[in-house]
């Protein structure tokens, strides 16, 4: 920054905004709408494992703004490279845009769309970590509730808790 290089972020989670980077509350099951950096941000206890990683996160959070202002002041010759808008929305609802920003398209390109007929399928399948804001319970618990068959692909934090809450579904 002090040398006027131009330095572009990519912006795959919302650390800028979020010392825990998720913009999500872990002990609500919600997604996080204070201040960021605020003092009811400081207090909050909101992150996955305990409060001491939180304030830990936190005191890196307020040394990045310090040592490089740029970043969330919307300044300088730092610009973002988001992965889509609905990022971009989230990260500038919270922090100033800069001058420099940049969605890269998804890569894929379909020559024919057509729908598919999901209340069709006979499987449902999850694929992720298995975290809170990730999904794992609203999915298990809706696969409970229809009756549908289903199918988790992944490890987390809540494996053991939905895989003996859920012994209907498929784990792997």
């Amino acid at each position: 920054v002090k040398m006027n290089f131009r330095t572009f972020i990519t912006i795959h989670d919302y650390r800028l905004a979020c010392p825990d980077a998720f913009l999500f509350n872990y002990s609500t099951r919600k997604i996080c709408e204070l201040k960021p950096m605020s003092v009811k941000c400081l207090l909050c206890n909101c992150d996955m494992r305990h409060y001491s990683y939180k304030l830990w996160r936190y005191i890196l959070s307020a040394l990045q703004n310090f040592a490089l202002p740029e970043l969330t002041n919307g300044s300088g010759n730092i610009g973002y490279i988001f992965i889509n808008e609905f990022s971009r929305k989230q990260l500038l609802r919270r922090i100033p845009a800069h001058k420099n920003e940049f969605i890269v398209p998804n890569p894929i390109y379909f020559e024919k769309r057509f729908r598919i007929q999901a209340e069709n399928n006979s499987v449902f399948l999850f694929i992720g970590r298995l975290s809170s804001e990730k999904g794992i319970h609203e999915f298990c618990r809706a696969v409970h509730e229809t009756g549908v068959k289903g199918v988790v692909i992944g490890d987390g934090d809540f494996r053991a808790e939905v895989e003996t809450k859920y012994p209907e579904i498929t784990f792997t």
